[in-house]
């Protein structure tokens, strides 16, 4: 049965509104349905309706229109079908390269010689039959960190649970301990969390202790003086039986060493004689992108990731507007001034459009 305007208000609408026109959603849902099936639309809509059961099949037919005349988009295709959140992203970048232009080219999964051997980055794109410039897409998975995190807090939260007291410790870790790292905050820990009052004490070059700056119970997130304000996972635990009341908190950095771990690795599927970008998917990472910012800038040095043109965050949102929810791309573009091949001006301008409206941030202005 074919869509219609009314059909999508009475099954999928209800009394919401959407900001888009009647034609552009039939559209979208007659794209949606044709590409990636019935069962993924239906997959997302569930038992219910409104705006945000139509909204992700609107946004998904827009995304869906940017492939059109796209080479080699079978893989990419089927990925989406399966509900593949790296093939979600990839087809977000791919729209926000394409969105609104009629002179692109673009294939999927191209095959290049880097260094002697065969890599295959995500997607490469050309506007008006220029040079190609190859896309690298990644959505950092912040599911290790947590692990890494956890991991601590089991070790260490059975050691406190023989201390009978009551206090609040939070142990502050700026990269992940190794085995003799956390021996080391073991061996400590009894006589440091028997103290009274608020104490801080150093574990080196790995990070802090800290001790009733909070009741227990109750965790402050908050920055210490001297500390990089990136962003980091932060785990706590109460813990009961025995004599007193207590809790750990373990907050540990996320982002420095696996920025630069992601962004080494990415940059390897693109080759070195033509312009590259990397776009990252910043839905998950924590701290936003105001943490992450410098340190995509230190990243981007004269001997380092230089066959990376730019670094481009990008992600969407459903926002509410004053004729309905819309759906809104919006991306932060970080030009690399030591790039071995600059990114193609019709790059800049396109990915200038999304987001606050701001020109892309060379990072020589933000250091």
């Amino acid at each position: 049965m074919a869509w219609t305007w009314e059909r999508i208000k009475s099954e999928w609408l209800g009394e919401s509104r959407v900001a888009f026109p009647p034609e552009d959603v039939v559209g979208a849902f007659d794209r949606v349905e044709a590409l990636v099936g019935r069962e993924w639309m239906l997959a997302g809509k569930g038992g219910s309706m409104g705006s945000l059961t139509v909204l992700p099949v609107v946004s998904m037919g827009q995304m869906l229109a940017s492939l059109q005349g796209a080479a080699n988009i079978e893989g990419l295709v089927r990925k989406l079908r399966q509900h593949n959140p790296s093939a979600h992203a990839e087809l977000l970048a791919i729209h926000l390269l394409a969105r609104g232009r009629s002179d692109t080219a673009i294939e999927v999964e191209p095959e290049v010689a880097v260094g002697g051997r065969p890599k295959v980055p995500d997607f490469r794109v050309s506007a008006g039959g220029t040079q190609w410039t190859y896309v690298e897409v990644t959505r950092p998975d912040i599911s290790q960190a947590n692990k890494e995190a956890n991991g601590v807090m089991a070790d260490l939260a059975e050691l406190v649970r023989e201390i009978e007291d009551d206090f609040a410790l939070e142990v502050y870790l700026r990269h992940t301990p190794t085995p003799e790292e956390l021996g080391q905050i073991r061996a400590r820990l009894p006589e440091f969390c028997r103290q009274s009052g608020p104490q801080r004490e150093s574990i080196g070059d790995l990070g802090f202790l800290l001790l009733n700056r909070d009741p227990p119970g109750v965790m402050v997130v908050r920055d210490h003086p001297g500390e990089h304000a990136g962003p980091m996972v932060a785990v706590m635990r109460a813990i009961t039986g025995g004599g007193g009341q207590r809790h750990i908190a373990v907050r540990l950095a996320f982002a420095d060493e696996r920025a630069a771990l992601f962004i080494g690795t990415e940059s390897g599927q693109l080759p070195q004689d033509a312009p590259g970008i990397l776009m990252v998917h910043d839905s998950n990472l924590p701290g936003g992108r105001t943490a992450w910012e410098p340190i995509v800038v230190g990243e981007f040095q004269p001997a380092l990731n230089t066959r990376v043109s730019a670094l481009c965050m990008f992600g969407s949102a459903f926002e509410l507007s004053d004729t309905g929810e819309t759906w809104r791309p919006d991306a932060k573009l970080i030009l690399n001034p030591h790039a071995c091949h600059p990114l193609p001006q019709w790059i800049v301008d396109q990915l200038s459009q999304f987001g606050s409206g701001h020109r892309p941030q060379s990072c020589l202005s933000t250091v």
